[in-house]
């Protein structure tokens, strides 16, 4: 209730964020004022450097709002945006604080295909995971070329427009949100028994042809078990289970504080935020604090300045210090007769003898508690924007991108596994990434009749650098860590460095125009330089163009939809991700290897250099290339809403980094133009919202579809590039006429049963020992009538037949309830863990798996684990298709119950808003895949054999499995 002084005759406006705005006219007399709820179609989205009213975008652009983006609760921004817009698929990393990969309808390149990032106009490619999920407004996402071609260069693996909250004109509120809770292991494999181990070591010798032996277990018909390995390592007669040994259950815990508010004159909002995530891998875990404050002023009526600045701070620790294996496969690999303890309090392992050489992973990951990667992250920028004339405005805006990170890593003494460590050593690393952004606008809105135009013009400047530093020491007298610095080793003294820098200039203008709500056009052009290419291909330009009708303006459309627009785009952007100094030959020094000792008496040198890298001269930008159609949909009073969206997205040009001669050398090779790729796809979004009596609700549904083929590859059809690799073994391949980033290997059509399929069948004699009973059958792929190299063939895509996500919410008299299934369905999964567990010739008398109980033996044909063997035979363990699994899964997400108090009672406690809930994250998985979890993309984990590359996809060496988790959260504001 409240009283406005004004005088017959006179109109009043009532407007509030989120409702149709309503006039009404001073008749002299009170009047109830209600708003209606505002369309989604009528919301602002932004789509370069300015927005538009979502009804008149032309482009593919898709929208979560901050409601959605934290139902449920996440360490970082990418990870909420999973199964929320239809032709987004992000994987997480695994473990808290781990990386994410987002990828814009599929994969449009053999590079690099990370997305850009815009945060309140600032640009980015180092990601978003430390931003904090509750300082964010909105999310758009440009998925086509007509939408994100106005950032040009960087834009061709899609945008993600990031808006941070602001303050709104009105009182002051402080609000604290806050949630705990406990991440829940997933169900884990058994494992075997010492007998059972002991038999399946028996059984391999036996079905070898060898007589059956082991230094523990004797050299009779049957095993017999021992008391113990050693004089202080008992075996474990029920079966280490070493993975249930390194997961447990773990706390989580987020706090945040805000305020908001401001006048006429000016706005504000503070927040600061706190998060710890303990790792459900053991002595993992993940700790951040964010500090955010925006402002805005009006300085004069016409001009504004304001700034967005955010600081972050986090800190992973455990990360694991092991150089080949990480630990989930290591606890795969370790044999369960093998305790975690001796008796005398020390570790055990396989320094017992008689079991090859897995690492106790349990003693890797202790010794590995105190390693730490920290990250100091400022981001932000500062603007002014001035009103030159009625429809013109001038904006300039200067942002920065700075993150400094240093990372210790110690490696202690290994007395407990067979290839012990005898020295312990001590890595640091540091590094420092600033990034400078200055762009200017100027724009201009007309109105004139039926035809409304607005444009803009602009240039932007990038300044990127970055430097990093690392340093060793060996023989470190106590492993105290108040000891450990580099100062204090004995030997193993190494150092090493580099920095780099890289620039970008761009000019880009944007028309939009919209004739009597009917005919809406949009054209971009963006031409941009990059220092990454030589002079001759430094500038490349980027056009787009769009259009839309807007069929409701004509019966019978008018008469069934609220809305109905057609919409076709066409653009092209770019991608110059090839490293700072592509187009140049360098040379390195190095004191191992390019020094000269001129006197010969090892106290004379002098420095020389070596080829490093192979420059490319004629190297330019890869091009994406997107077509796209699509229709907007909006019926019963705007509460269906249907988005539907087809392309065709090609790349030509693509930068390939193409395998150089081994005779060169250990150089980097050179980035050259010759690829081309297709993605065709499309995308549906559904959202309907109703209200019956006080029950409020509404269901989304959105699932993309996409096709991927790599068109060429150089001018020879035959060549390819090998992606992934682990244990010498080339996983997948890409080549033209196929899918990125393929299984490449032998099918596997079942198991021979006796003799006489064996000898007539195809010769299997591309490995020694050749096929035999209970042996893998391959098939003949080119009809040779035997089996060799020539017959891999494709076993498998990555690629899924399509994603989705299903969002439920409903809302009764203060409770409410939110329920998020998200899935993909069609992709495989290279399990590579079963090289591991399901063969006993791999590191043979290591752990194996419960599987092995069911390998092919006379009396259990019925199966597809071939027969025991104590070496491999008939190359099993080469890649193929045994190793291909469904990656299909349905996973409920999120499943949350809240409760709002009644104003009433938070009135008298002069409170706004109190809401407590309860949740659950994670909790059930649907699915035929058998490794630890299907929810996997890009994972990594250490070194070596776990290194990720752009081509390593769909592949599980033994992924940090996703959390379950149970939650109990407070929204409280004042």
């Amino acid at each position: 209730k409240f009283s406005v002084a004004a005088k017959k005759g006179d109109v009043l406006l009532f407007s509030y964020i989120g409702y149709v705005t309503k006039e009404w006219t001073v008749d002299g007399n009170s009047v109830t004022i209600a708003l209606a709820e505002q369309s989604t179609l009528q919301e602002l989205v932004v789509t370069g450097y300015a927005s538009q009213v979502k009804r008149n975008v032309t482009g593919a652009v898709g929208t979560i709002a901050a409601k959605d983006l934290l139902a449920v609760p996440s360490t970082g921004v990418s990870q909420a945006l999973q199964g929320r817009i239809a032709g987004v698929t992000v994987g997480q990393e695994g473990g808290p604080g781990g990386g994410t990969m987002v990828r814009i309808r599929g994969f449009g390149t053999v590079g690099d295909n990370e997305p850009l990032y815009i945060i309140d106009g600032v640009p980015t490619q180092t990601g978003l995971n430390d931003l904090n999920p509750n300082d964010i407004e909105t999310v758009q996402v440009l998925k086509d070329a007509s939408a994100a071609s106005i950032y040009g260069a960087r834009a061709g693996n899609g945008v993600v427009i990031v808006t941070t909250k602001t303050g709104k004109a009105g009182k002051t509120k402080l609000s604290f949100d806050s949630y705990l809770g406990t991440q829940v292991v997933p169900k884990l494999p058994g494992v075997l028994s010492a007998q059972q181990f002991a038999d399946m070591l028996w059984t391999s010798q036996k079905n070898t042809g060898i007589a059956p032996s082991h230094p523990h277990f004797g050299n009779g018909a049957s095993p017999v078990l021992p008391t113990n390995l050693s004089a202080n390592v008992p075996l474990n007669r029920t079966g280490t289970n070493w993975l249930d040994e390194i997961f447990n259950d773990a706390p989580v815990s987020n706090y945040n504080l805000s305020a908001t508010g401001g006048t006429e004159a000016g706005n504000f909002a503070f927040s600061g935020g706190y998060l710890k995530q303990d790792g459900i891998l053991l002595h993992t875990g993940f700790e951040r604090y964010t500090g955010r404050v925006n402002t805005n002023f009006n300085l004069k009526d016409r001009i504004r300045v304001g700034e967005n600045l955010t600081v972050s701070y986090s800190k992973r620790v455990g990360i694991s210090n092991q150089n080949t294996e990480n630990p989930v496969a290591m606890a795969i690999r370790m044999p369960s007769v093998i305790p975690v303890y001796g008796t005398d309090g020390r570790y055990a392992g396989t320094s017992v003898g008689g079991f090859n050489n897995p690492q106790n992973p349990v003693a890797a990951l202790t010794r590995a508690q105190n390693n730490a990667d920290n990250r100091l992250r400022v981001f932000g920028n500062a603007y002014a924007e001035v009103d030159l004339m009625k429809g013109l405005t001038a904006k300039t805006s200067i942002g920065v991108d700075y993150v400094a990170g240093n990372a210790t890593k110690f490696t202690g003494i290994n007395y407990e596994d067979q290839e012990q460590v005898g020295s312990n050593k001590l890595d640091v690393f540091s590094s420092t990434y600033g990034s400078y952004t200055w762009f200017n606008t100027l724009a201009y809105t007309t109105k004139f009749d039926k035809h409304e135009v607005t444009a803009y013009v602009g240039t932007e400047a990038i300044q990127a650098k970055s430097s990093d530093l690392f340093g060793s020491r060996t023989s470190f007298f106590s492993e105290d860590l108040n000891y450990l610095t580099l100062g204090t080793g004995a030997g193993g003294i190494g150092n090493v460095g580099s920095r780099t820098m890289n620039r970008l200039f761009s000019t880009f203008g944007k028309v939009d125009y919209n004739f009597d709500d009917l005919v809406l056009l949009s054209a971009t052009m963006r031409r941009d330089g990059s220092s990454r290419f030589s002079a001759a291909n430094r500038y490349a330009t980027f056009p787009a163009v769009s259009a839309g009708f807007r069929l409701t303006k004509f019966a019978p459309f008018k008469d069934i939809f609220d809305e109905l627009k057609v919409r076709v785009g066409w653009g092209q952007t770019g991608n110059q991700q090839v490293g700072d100094y592509a187009s140049y030959t360098l040379f390195s020094s190095d004191v191992n290897t390019t020094y000269y000792d001129i006197k010969g008496s090892k106290t004379g040198s002098v420095s020389g250099f070596a080829l490093s890298t192979l420059g490319n001269q004629n190297v330019k930008w890869e091009t994406t290339t997107s077509t796209n159609f699509g229709i907007d949909a909006a019926l019963l009073k705007d509460k269906l809403l249907i988005n539907i969206d087809l392309y065709n997205r090609k790349t030509t040009d693509m930068l390939v980094q193409v395998p150089q001669p081994a005779a060169l050398g250990f150089i980097d090779a050179p980035y050259i133009n010759i690829g081309e790729m297709t993605n065709k796809g499309i995308d549906l979004g559904i959202t309907f919202r109703n209200q019956v009596d006080k029950v409020k609700f509404d269901i989304g549904a959105n699932i993309s579809a996409y096709s991927n083929n790599v068109d060429k590859l150089g001018d020879n059809p035959l060549f390819a590039i090998a992606g992934a690799q682990a244990r010498e073994q080339r996983l997948t391949r890409t080549q033209q006429g196929f899918p990125l980033s393929y299984f490449y290997g032998y099918n596997v059509v079942g198991i021979f049963q006796n003799a006489a399929e064996v000898s007539s069948s195809p010769s299997q004699g591309f490995a020694t020992p050749e096929a035999g009973v209970g042996r893998f059958k391959y098939q003949d792929v080119n009809g040779d009538n035997k089996i060799t190299a020539a017959d891999r063939t494709n076993i498998g895509t990555p690629h899924p037949s399509f994603t989705y996500g299903l969002n439920f919410n409903v809302a009764y008299a203060g409770f409410d309830a939110s329920l998020f299934l998200q899935g993909s369905q069609g992709n495989k999964i290279y399990n590579f863990t079963k090289y591991f567990s399901d063969f006993p010739a791999v590191f043979y008398q290591s752990g194996k798996g419960l599987n092995v109980l069911n390998a092919w033996s006379p009396t259990n044909t019925n199966t597809t684990v071939p027969k025991l063997s104590s070496s491999v035979v008939n190359g099993e363990t080469e890649t193929n298709s045994y190793f291909i699994e469904d990656g299909s899964y349905l996973r409920v997400k999120n499943l949350q119950l809240g409760y709002t108090i009644p104003k009433a009672v938070t009135d008298r406690a002069r409170l706004d808003r109190v809401r407590v809930y309860i949740q659950g994250q994670n909790i059930f998985t649907f699915t035929k895949y058998t490794g630890l979890d299907p929810e996997l993309s890009l994972r990594s984990f250490g070194a070596g054999d776990n290194r990720t590359t752009n081509l390593d996809i769909g592949v599980d060496r033994g992924a940090y499995p996703v959390a379950k988790s149970l939650l109990m959260g407070l929204n409280i504001t004042f």
